[in-house]
């Protein structure tokens, strides 16, 4: 190849299974992952047919994720014990704590959740509208709330 001349990309060539150093291993070019990046590198769209959409997975089309912090009245910060989180369908569940400030988890029931957030005279419940196929965010204060 010259200098000005159009380069394509091709999986063989380009996703060797054993490169060494490499930032993936790929063992077939016909693997969700090497059609992604050979389409790309190729400025084809065919990256952007690959795999199924959301609402065709069933984890995706029916949970969520989320993350809680809990606030006083005044956007006080509170400190929970813990944070458990019942939907109105599938599983109730405790949520993880990556420090004393946030609570959070993954694949839980889409839809109303209560959240009950343990933080000893502080502790209250709350429902929110998870929507399916992400993780949102929740900031819940204690007194009075509005629900959108």
């Amino acid at each position: 190849m010259q200098c000005g001349e159009p380069w394509f990309a091709d999986a063989d060539r380009v996703l060797p299974a054993q490169r060494p150093g490499g930032i993936a291993r790929l063992n077939s070019a016909t693997e969700h992952n090497a059609r992604i990046i050979v389409s790309f590198l190729n400025g084809t769209n065919e990256w952007q047919t690959v795999g199924a959409g959301p609402e065709q997975n069933a984890l995706l089309a029916t949970g969520g994720g989320l993350w809680v912090r809990a606030h006083t009245p005044a956007d006080g910060r509170i400190d929970p014990n813990s944070v458990h989180a019942a939907p109105s369908s599938g599983p109730a569940k405790d949520l993880n704590m990556s420090n004393s400030e946030i609570a959070y988890t993954d694949l839980i029931g889409s839809g109303t959740v209560a959240l009950t957030v343990n933080a000893g005279p502080a502790s209250f419940t709350q429902p929110v509208n998870l929507p399916p196929g992400g993780t949102t965010p929740f900031v819940l204060k204690t007194g009075p709330r509005w629900m959108p």
